[in-house]
């Protein structure tokens, strides 16, 4: 069968489609999973996977998946096999690679809306093995340690499932700012444990020269843990909106749009703004 992707691109040299070999890291599987189940369930999908794309200089783009139900075997293959042929991430890659830093807002998308040509050979290729007749994929940008990445989720319904519908579409884009939230904590927790000790010096340095409040400095600690907004309001007595007004002046303050930028500034990696 024709590989629909040499159709499409007939310049294979292209650095923009470039794509590493997937890294092999689940990581702790339990708070992966945490990051993605409860949409999964209210989306009503029958399996899911969760991994990362991110920009690494001019070699292109590294995969690193992050979750798949550990019955779904055939998913296995995805990051060591597929992911170059996925016609739903060509969407994340492109934006990754025509932007870099400078992708902004989650984008959603749907396998039944990509042409047949495109999906064709996927199909035949992977999603039919895997039991799966429709998908919902999301992406949402990050900066993680002072590195672009696209965090991204795929919905899956099997052979025997109604397809998803405009309306879980929807869905899916109002649960976008969570699930890019929860992703985002666990890619700095996990970036965070990888560097070796800043040292305490060095952020409170970092903080005291960004002229953070006392309860700024709290609030920038509990996010560097990696703690979502509930669980910060939660520890320091705050509401929800108390939090967020407190996040956006200590990222005016640090010069950066996203907690993933904080909290490279904070340990002197100087995030892009």
């Amino acid at each position: 069968m024709t590989d629909f992707r040499q159709e499409r691109r007939p310049a294979p040299d292209r650095q923009p489609g470039q794509v590493r070999r997937a890294a092999a890291e689940p990581a702790d599987g339990t708070v992966a999973a945490a990051v993605v189940v409860e949409a999964a369930r209210r989306l009503r999908a029958s399996g899911h996977l969760y991994f990362e794309l991110e920009l690494v200089e001019s070699a292109g783009i590294a995969v690193t998946v992050r979750h798949h139900r550990p019955e779904d075997v055939v998913l296995g293959e995805y990051g060591e096999r597929f992911y170059t042929e996925d016609p739903l991430t060509e969407t994340f890659r492109e934006r990754l690679c025509r932007n870099g830093a400078s992708v902004h807002g989650p984008v959603t998308v749907s396998l039944g809306e990509l042409p047949w040509l495109a999906r064709a050979s996927y199909e035949n290729r992977f999603l039919r093995r895997a039991g799966i007749a429709d998908v919902l994929g999301l992406g949402v940008p990050a900066s993680i340690d002072g590195r672009t990445r696209m965090l991204c989720f795929g919905f899956h319904r099997g052979e025997t499932d109604p397809g998803f519908t405009t309306a879980e579409r929807r869905l899916l884009s109002r649960l976008a700012d969570g699930l890019g939230l929860r992703a985002e904590n666990l890619a700095l927790r996990q970036a965070l444990a990888s560097r070796p000790p800043a040292g305490p010096s060095m952020t409170a340095f970092t903080a005291a020269a960004a002229g953070l409040t006392e309860r700024e400095r709290q609030v920038a600690g509990l996010m560097m843990a990696g703690h979502g907004n509930g669980r910060l309001a939660h520890e320091l007595g705050l509401t929800i909106n108390t939090v967020e007004n407190h996040l956006r002046s200590i990222y005016a303050k640090l010069g950066v749009r996203s907690r993933g930028q904080a909290g490279a500034r904070m340990l002197g990696n100087g995030a892009e703004p």
